[in-house]
């Protein structure tokens, strides 16, 4: 017999106190905002004890939670007042947070640090799909810094941790850095096509970031995306590690101060949303176009890969060479596919292995592909460059060779006048006459 639903409660009403007060909270979610206050304890509580350690605070007694010994002066640095301390915590911390921990970072750099703290030295946010409902409305916006602080006016030190490090460079020269934390948030495509927090979300980064440009919406994720929950066996989903790949190359490459140039080396697409469908309460199902997506190569991509070389090109292998590549430089290759995950274009590419004495590293690009109906994209430009940025630092390739036909101008044009390839020669007498290019690296970078 099937047993009937019933409800499970989190709490009992017999475990919930609650003191009776006439004040009324107007907090959009009442219950939300004490939460947030609770957060802001923890933050300021955890930042100060990390800082009494590093400050080998003989006042501090802290015990491993398995009881193991811990090695204090490992975490400590001769000389405190260096720069070539173990662990920075006067300056360019970074907050980072996830939904409802992405409304505390919020809620932390728009408000005043609690009573009895300092504000925290924070020069960045990485901000992932927050949930921005249990915020006050306007808002938020950031804080002005060098205010008195729970009563204690910040001294000069303390403002200089939390202002100087975004005013001016490691030696002293102003920028034109903002005074507030610089920030960046990435958003689910869930949480991009709820209109309402989008147009919300959009405000109040305008208010950190008035430039724009810093909210990325990663194509086909969801909310759950930023936690490893999709990768987990048996659950796991095809698209979920490349997504998780992105967050972090887009993080690191924003806290480095490369987020433009990691924004070159992925597929991007503009804002455009469409109807799909209709929502069990009778609102319109919508999700957001996307053209087409650069990823590595996987096993379950061969298949694939191999039809799109048989469409398009006259040089075909077997599936033996392209396990090959697949075994033996498993990230060298790329792959491009459209909205439903099809494959529409191939980069399959090696490091070569034959080194004369004395010869540098280099790869080898032995084929690129992409499908008719979806050239002048920029697909083959994408998978080019990240194929090879793969041999420069996994592989310190000095350059990068590769065979094209004489007559595929086309081609020619892309590796020549796009990628900054340059002719080495003819070869003949193999199928037809083929241009051997070349693209070398100078010091370090990629020579244009």
């Amino acid at each position: 017999m099937k047993s009937r639903p019933r409800p499970i409660f989190y709490l009992r009403e017999t475990d919930i106190h609650w003191d009776d007060n006439d004040n009324i909270d107007t907090h959009p979610i009442p219950l939300r905002g004490q939460q947030l206050v609770f957060r802001h304890h923890e933050v300021h509580i955890a930042y100060s004890t990390f800082s009494r350690l590093l400050r080998d605070d003989p006042t501090l007694d802290l015990e491993a939670i398995d009881g193991s010994p811990f090695d204090k002066a490992s975490w400590l640095s001769s000389d405190q007042s260096s720069d070539a301390a173990k662990v920075r915590y006067k300056d360019n911390i970074v907050l980072t947070g996830h939904s409802f921990g992405g409304c505390t970072v919020l809620s932390l750099l728009s408000t005043k640090p609690l009573e009895g703290h300092l504000a925290i030295p924070v020069e960045r946010a990485v901000i992932l799909d927050p949930w921005l409902e249990p915020l006050p409305s306007p808002g938020p916006a950031p804080f002005p810094r060098g205010e008195a602080v729970g009563g204690v006016l910040a001294t000069e030190k303390s403002v200089r941790s939390s202002v100087e490090g975004v005013l001016t460079t490691a030696n002293g020269i102003p920028n034109a850095r903002s005074p507030h934390p610089r920030m960046l948030v990435i958003n689910s495509e869930a949480f991009t096509i709820w209109k309402d927090h989008f147009a919300r979300l959009q405000e109040v980064v305008a208010s950190w970031e008035p430039e724009g440009g810093k909210i990325l919406t990663l194509v086909g994720s969801a909310h759950v995306s930023f936690s490893d929950f999709p990768v987990l066996p048996i659950i796991r989903k095809k698209t979920a590690q490349p997504i998780l790949d992105t967050i972090a190359k887009l993080s690191l490459a924003f806290l480095d101060d490369k987020l433009d140039e990691a924004l070159e080396t992925l597929p991007k697409t503009k804002m455009e949303v469409k109807i799909v469908g209709v929502k069990k309460d009778g609102k319109p199902k919508r999700k957001l176009i996307s053209k087409m997506n650069v990823r590595p190569m996987r096993v379950d991509d061969l298949m694939g890969m191999q039809a799109c070389n048989l469409q398009n090109l006259p040089e075909n292998y077997t599936m033996r060479y392209y396990m090959y590549h697949a075994m033996t430089w498993p990230s060298l290759s790329y792959v491009a596919e459209d909205h439903k995950g099809r494959i529409v274009g191939y980069i399959l590419a090696k490091m070569e292995e034959e080194l004369k004495e004395g010869e540098e590293p280099h790869g080898h690009v032995t084929s690129l592909s992409v499908l008719r109906s979806y050239r002048r994209l920029g697909l083959a430009k994408k998978l080019m460059v990240q194929s090879q940025e793969a041999m420069r630092n996994m592989y310190n390739a000095c350059y990068i060779s590769l065979h094209v036909r004489k007559s595929n101008r086309a081609a020619l044009g892309l590796y020549k006048d796009a990628l900054g390839f340059s002719m080495k020669g003819v070869e003949k007498g193999y199928c037809e006459s083929l241009s051997s290019l070349l693209k070398t690296y100078a010091n370090g970078a990629l020579q244009q």
